[in-house]
């Protein structure tokens, strides 16, 4: 847990009168003199007056806390904060090795330097706490006071009165838009390139996909449940009958390898047209002071976060800590020249055929040499099936790297395999949960419920309604 490595989560009203902190994953009070005492241990700058340090100190603490976050995402934070020296071989042993820890550290954009400080305020209020709290507090009710900042970005379930938080009453509308997608193979439509097909109100998306076209369109209002939104009947009609008619094809639902839905949260009004309702993202902010995100989409969720972030942080915050996403690059990103050259050099290097080492350039970028290192590591430099051109590896670099915890996540939303296999990956699961069970711990036992809770999801949530 966290908490067990840097316990101290902050959260203040504006006036900074109280903060809470974590200890062990549970909220206790600190009070203006226990913060006065922690303040007391860190640096303070010159010609601070008495308010902008504490204020600043709070900051920093929080700032602390989500450095802490960025090293446990990276897999290195070490067990116990303590200086750099010591803490360094460990930080190592857990990267597997110190070239890997220099590459987490630059990933998330902490120089030795910041490194050794963020250690360093670690050490001072884990011990600062741990002396005042010991292990474990738990406060009452009334002792957990209010959020500086609090930020409703649930998205579509925001349209869901029973789910919302914190309704307030008169606030825009979600309208959850449905878009709904078919997978074809490839060689069922010829085309240089992707194409827009404008019908009634709306347009159909034939999109290039790695050997196959994903062929849908947007803007069917759905009021189901938000969590696995499916394509329906009507759907798959409708996109087969457009693009057989302007495209002069005789597609079939047999043509369909697998479908697959999303819901966009737009601001609209209530029984209002998702054709008419807004695509763009929409900022708001409460009486209560409750920040609000609706609208949007994918492509300009930096800006959505930009725009939220800033106003949580209003003016003044915004001047003092302006966002920094328009400079900063997507992980594993390089321009396309080298990564040509990093496929022909996995390639060499590893005998893979060339459409595995370039598709997994395409997938990973620059970080496709890690999963290669990974894949050697485990001996799992080998297709994961016969009809992908997937590695194994990429399922344990999966679970290590990026969070994954089920077949659903790996299948389904890192390798898409669910949307493109007719079998929504059976062929592969059994295989896929061996890998998943050997980095997350899973027994025999549970690797078949893992697979059997798979399957059955899938098969609704890619599967050919009709069919």
């Amino acid at each position: 847990m966290l908490a067990l490595l840097f316990p101290v989560l902050l959260v203040a009203a504006v006036e900074v009168e109280r903060v809470v902190a974590l200890v062990n994953g549970v909220p206790v009070l600190v009070s203006d003199v226990e913060l006065a005492e922690v303040a007391a241990l860190l640096p303070r700058q010159r010609g601070e007056g008495d308010d902008e340090y504490r204020r600043a100190v709070v900051e920093a603490l929080v700032d602390l806390e989500l450095r802490w976050q960025d090293l446990e995402a990276a897999a290195i934070a070490p067990r116990i904060p303590v200086d750099l020296d010591a803490a360094w071989p460990k930080m190592v042993g857990r990267a597997g090795g110190e070239t890997e820890l220099r590459r987490r550290l630059e990933r998330i954009g902490l120089s030795e330097g910041a490194l050794r400080e963020l250690l360093r305020r670690a050490a001072v209020v884990e011990a600062y706490v741990a002396s005042r709290f010991g292990p474990f507090v738990r406060p009452s009710a009334q002792e957990i006071d209010k959020a500086w900042h609090v930020i409703d970005a649930t998205g579509v379930w925001a349209a869901h009165p029973d789910e919302r938080f914190a309704p307030v009453p008169g606030a825009a509308r979600i309208v959850p838009s449905r878009g709904a997608h078919i997978v074809i193979r490839r060689d069922r439509l010829v085309a240089q390139g992707g194409m827009t097909l404008r019908i009634p109100g709306r347009v159909v998306f034939v999109i290039p996909w790695p050997n196959h076209w994903v062929i849908g369109t947007t803007d069917h209002e759905d009021e189901r449940p938000p969590a696995r939104p499916t394509a329906l009947d009507e759907d798959v009609d409708e996109l087969l009958g457009v693009v057989n008619r302007r495209m002069t094809l005789d597609l079939s639902r047999d043509d369909i390898l697998g479908t697959y839905a999303g819901l966009r949260p737009l601001v609209g009004e209530v029984g209002g047209s998702t054709v008419k309702a807004s695509r763009e993202h929409k900022v708001s902010t409460d009486p209560s002071g409750v920040v609000r995100i609706g609208g949007g989409k994918y492509t300009t969720y930096r800006v959505m976060a930009r725009d939220t972030i800033d106003a949580a942080l209003g003016p003044e915050g915004t001047k003092a800590r302006p966002s920094r996403t328009a400079e900063l690059p997507i992980v594993g990103a390089a321009p396309l020249g080298d990564l040509a050259v990093l496929a022909a050099r996995i390639e060499r290097e590893t005998g893979l055929l060339r459409a595995f080492a370039r598709r997994l350039v395409d997938r990973h970028g620059t970080e496709a040499d890690a999963v290669v290192g990974l894949g050697r590591e485990r001996d799992l430099l080998r297709p994961l099936g016969f009809e992908t051109e997937h590695l194994e590896a990429e399922v344990a670099w999966a679970a290590s790297r990026e969070l994954a915890s089920s077949l659903d996540d790996v299948l389904s939303r890192r390798m898409r395999l669910a949307q493109e296999l007719p079998d929504r990956g059976a062929s592969i699961a059994q295989r896929t949960a061996e890998i998943l069970g050997a980095e997350l711990g899973w027994d025999a036992a549970r690797q078949a419920v893992e697979v059997s809770a798979y399957l059955e999801t899938a098969r609704v949530e890619y599967g050919v309604p009709g069919r």
